[in-house]
């Protein structure tokens, strides 16, 4: 007989029948049964017999039974029906086991029991802040635990309270050219342009954008992407960029007449008007294209001009495009100097095109290259400056472009530009050919053509001095024979010229026998001089010298009451060229009734004639021959009416001596004569020089023309009639290759 206790109920099981169940159910290490109380009676033998009925359910009667029976059978379960699964749970921590199939749910159920040869799934989940470390007993291992239900089975799970996690760090950046701020929930990011919060290990923190009124919030970058809400969940530091640009600007385009607009970013593209808008700060670019026989006048509203219009996009913009019908604009050039003439807008090119159409009204600007050589523009514009023409007709602007002008006296017409009033200012002799030498006498001028070495003459023509068989005067250009020239020189009234093959010619006055033909016939054509070959020839007043070629001796014929033929002899004049002593030369200047001259073996400088300030060195008596000035060396040399000028060859200095009378010699000190040679009140440096009927001029080493001295007939170039007793600039700012300073005019040939 067995005797098992359960639940306050001791039943004595007397035998095995039919009716009964059998199940296993788990022992502890002692093989006693787990949750029951051990009768301590041994197996009497006994068969088991079925108690009467005692009152209770079958039920409890037969849990009694097989609660005693697997007491008395601990280890088998040969025939049962069911197995127990007991878990437990250990460790530090807490969480819960579940099953599958259910059965077990432990916290609350820690024990259940399933069909025998059931195969049991259980799961292990762990409280907040805890781990599941792992299974002991029937199982093993941190992941789910699968056990047989072939007997009795017991499985611990064990739990540990979680290591503590650091906290971890959002950064918030702002970028663009917009503002806006950034919050999150949970609070804590509320920053301006940058700001870091810390948020609990795996934290799930929501950011939101705002924009200011002026602003678009145009996304995240970093950890989050796109322009929603952003959800951060912190189990790590994480990074978040937010961008906002400033709302775009609208640009209004009104196109007036046929044409069309378009921009670049793209966006404007039309005929009449529309809008578009661009981002804050862009640059929008506008191109307008005018229909057939339309032309582009230009823009007005936030954009003018008739280029591209740029406008950049701060604000609401507007612009207005105005087409207008054709009008054709022609250019001719004038004058053999080169020069070019081009237009803003584009669209002449002359040179090449010459006739371009405007819009009407159009606003056209023509500008000349060279400026230097353009002598008039029509006479629509100044000369100095660009010539802006109004398109509201069809026009034709002449451009002319001159290498030669001059300036000054102009009763005799020795100005050359057709009229006889004085230039106040340099002005185009007529013919506009190129040139490569002149001379300007006391009130006519010559000058030698550079493409045809032909010479001609212009101006005062009393004593034949033109070279053109009459006695009439000529405002413009006028050829001297048939020959070819190579250097010419003017004088008071007489011309002389070296021709092409080195023979020396002159005409024009001749009482004083300065035309050297042994005559004192006046002379209306070129006769030629002696039977010798010439480099240089100068004309003064009333006497003439010249170098030979094949020797560099110096010759000199006219008057000579003074010495100024330097030949050492009394006589009054002479008619026919005589030796100045016996030095060689490389250069010869004749003034009123002095000569100078600068050797060519040593450079040094040589005046004689009548005795005064002139000279250069003290005296008292005329000098009949060449006497030296000073010990400096000299490149070349210029002798006027009553002064003399002079370059020097060490320092390229320009010096003056002789009568100052209307600040002539340009040092600053009018009315004082100079007896040696004194320094120009200039620190500049000089290519030539020219001395005339007390004043002078010469070219610096950057090619500008400077005037001084006498200024009543506006020989000076510089718009009035003011003396000036220092080096001043000629009008206009022209470069120069020569100048040369007559009587009360000056001529010059400008660079190339």
């Amino acid at each position: 007989m067995t005797i098992a206790l359960l639940l306050g109920l001791v039943i004595v099981s007397l035998g095995c029948g039919p009716e009964r169940r059998r199940s296993a159910r788990p022992v502890d290490d002692a093989g006693s049964d787990s949750g029951f109380i051990d009768t301590g009676f041994a197996d009497t033998g006994f068969l088991d017999t079925v108690l009467p009925d005692t009152g209770f359910p079958d039920t409890d009667y037969n849990d009694a039974v097989d609660d005693a029976d697997a007491l008395n059978h601990p280890d088998t379960c040969d025939g049962c029906e069911s197995a127990l699964l007991l878990v437990t749970l250990s460790g530090s921590g807490s969480g819960t086991v579940s099953s599958n199939p259910a059965g077990i749910d432990c916290g609350s159920s820690c024990s259940a029991e399933y069909p025998f040869g059931t195969t049991v799934t259980l799961t292990a989940v762990p409280s907040a802040d805890n781990t599941f470390t792992g299974w002991f007993g029937a199982c093993s291992g941190a992941g789910q635990c699968t056990v047989l239900m072939t007997e009795a089975r017991s499985v611990t799970a064990a739990f540990s309270l979680a290591t503590a996690t650091p906290d971890k760090t959002l950064g918030i950046g702002k970028d663009g050219n917009g503002s806006g701020t950034v919050s999150s929930s949970p609070a804590g990011i509320d920053c301006g342009p940058t700001c870091t919060v810390t948020f609990a290990h795996a934290t799930e923190v929501t950011l939101s954008a705002s924009p200011d009124a002026s602003s678009t919030f145009a996304g995240w970058s970093g950890t989050c992407i796109g322009t929603g809400t952003c959800v951060v969940s912190m189990t790590e530091s994480r990074s978040v960029q937010a961008t906002f640009t400033l709302k775009p600007h609208t640009l209004t385009v009104v196109a007036n007449g046929s044409g069309t607009v378009t921009s670049s970013p793209a966006g404007i593209n039309c005929g009449a008007s529309c809008t578009s808008d661009f981002g804050h700060g862009t640059e929008v670019t506008l191109s307008a294209v005018a229909a057939a026989n339309t032309g582009f006048a230009g823009w007005s509203g936030d954009c003018t001009g008739t280029g591209d219009c740029t406008v950049t996009m701060t604000e609401a913009r507007t612009v207005s495009a105005s087409f207008l019908p054709l009008v054709s604009l022609e250019v001719t050039r004038q004058g053999l100097a080169s020069g070019t003439v081009s237009s803003s807008p584009a669209g002449i090119d002359c040179g090449s095109t010459c006739t371009a159409h405007f819009a009407q009204d159009t606003a056209v600007i023509l500008t000349a290259s060279p400026l230097n050589n353009l002598s008039a523009w029509s006479n629509l514009c100044a000369v100095t400056a660009p010539c802006t023409v109004t398109m509201s007709q069809a026009r034709t602007v002449n451009a002319r472009f001159s290498e030669l002008f001059s300036w000054g006296r102009n009763l005799e017409n020795q100005v050359g530009d057709g009229s006889n009033v004085d230039g106040h200012v340099p002005l185009p002799v007529n013919g506009d050919q190129l040139w490569v030498q002149l001379s300007a006498g006391n009130r006519h001028t010559c000058a030698i053509r550079s493409d045809t070495l032909e010479l001609y003459c212009w101006g005062d023509n009393t004593r034949g001095q033109l070279g053109d068989g009459t006695n009439t005067r000529s405002s413009s250009p006028k050829r001297v024979g048939t020959n070819t020239w190579k250097q010419v020189a003017t004088g008071a009234s007489h011309t002389c010229a070296i021709a092409s093959n080195n023979r020396l010619y002159c005409w024009g006055h001749n009482t004083d026998g300065q035309v050297g033909d042994g005559s004192v016939i006046e002379r209306q054509s070129p006769v030629v001089v002696g039977i010798q070959t010439w480099n240089q020839v100068e004309a003064g007043t009333y006497h003439t010298c010249a170098i030979r070629a094949d020797n560099s001796r110096l010759y000199c014929w006219g008057y000579n009451t003074f010495g100024q033929l330097g030949d050492g002899a009394p006589e009054f004049m002479r008619s026919t060229p005589v030796e100045a002593g016996t030095l060689t030369w490389k250069q010869v200047s004749v003034g009123r009734e002095h000569t100078c001259g600068i050797r060519d073996d040593n450079s040094r400088l040589y005046c004689w004639g009548r005795s005064g300030p002139w000279l250069g060195y003290p005296n008292s008596e005329h000098q009949s021959t060449p006497q030296v000035v000073g010990t400096n060396t000299w490149k070349q040399v210029s002798a006027g009416f009553t002064h003399t000028c002079a370059i020097r060859a060490d320092n390229d200095r320009a010096y003056c001596w002789g009568n100052n009378i209307a600040g002539e010699l340009g040092d600053g000190s009018p009315a004082v004569a100079k007896a040696a040679p004194t320094a120009v009140t200039s620190t500049d440096t000089w290519k030539q020089i020219s001395a005339g009927t007390a004043f002078t001029c010469g070219i610096q080493q950057d090619d500008l023309a400077y005037c001084w001295g006498l200024n009543g007939r506006f020989q000076l170039g510089n718009t009035n009639s003011n003396t000036v007793y220092v080096p001043g600039p000629t009008y206009g700012s022209r470069t120069w290759r020569q100048v040369s300073a007559g009587g009360e005019h000056t001529a010059g040939i400008l660079t190339r």
